[in-house]
């Protein structure tokens, strides 16, 4: 049996011996064509990223993409920044310094808690409602002058859900609860 030198195809017939010791296929489109079948499938295992960089070792591409888990991550790290810089223009009219600026500012936490640090999920943009109509724009979009601070997700939500007057009510309920006064009164101490 001979393998062909050129496409590595083994067989007995439609062979042409080069020398002794190797020898090729005689139909050299044929050939050519196979040859360019192996060589695809061999870059097509392999990540694009990997290939571009001239990374000798075998990361293998996922099925379901052309890059490996640790290019797939930087694309989509880099995917995920661009969706919340566009995200904060388009809402607040920030760039990506000025939320990067408050972030710092603020200690890398969330102003509210204190223990959100946005690394999981990054801090949402409070903003007043009631001065978007002062400013002339829409109250769910907000402006730079209408941004109050950088909250969690359930500090956002608290804020968003609850005035002033109830928030002043809660912070009575922790420091001075009405319930032990009125309990203490009803038992008579």
């Amino acid at each position: 049996m001979k393998t062909c030198a050129h496409c590595g195809r083994e067989g007995n017939r439609g062979f042409e011996e080069l020398i002794p010791e190797m020898t090729t296929c005689t139909n050299t489109a044929a050939c050519d064509e196979r040859r360019a079948k192996i060589l695809r499938s061999m870059v097509r295992d392999r990540c694009i990223d990997c290939l571009a960089e001239g990374v000798e070792t075998i990361r293998p591409a996922p099925k379901a993409g052309p890059r490996c888990v640790t290019h797939w991550r930087v694309v989509r790290d880099a995917r995920k920044a661009r969706d919340h810089e566009l995200r904060l223009a388009a809402n607040f009219e920030l760039s990506p310094e000025q939320y990067w600026a408050l972030y710092a500012l603020q200690g890398g936490k969330c102003f509210g808690c204190q223990v959100a640090t946005g690394k999981t999920r990054r801090l949402a943009v409070d903003h007043d409602h009631t001065l978007a109509e002062d400013h002339g724009h829409d109250p769910d979009k907000g402006c730079v002058r209408c941004v109050r601070a950088l909250l969690c997700g359930p500090c956002n939500q608290i804020i968003g859900r609850l005035g002033v007057e109830a928030l002043c009510r809660l912070i009575q309920v922790l420091t001075d609860p009405p319930a032990r006064k009125w309990l203490a009164g009803a038992a008579g101490e």
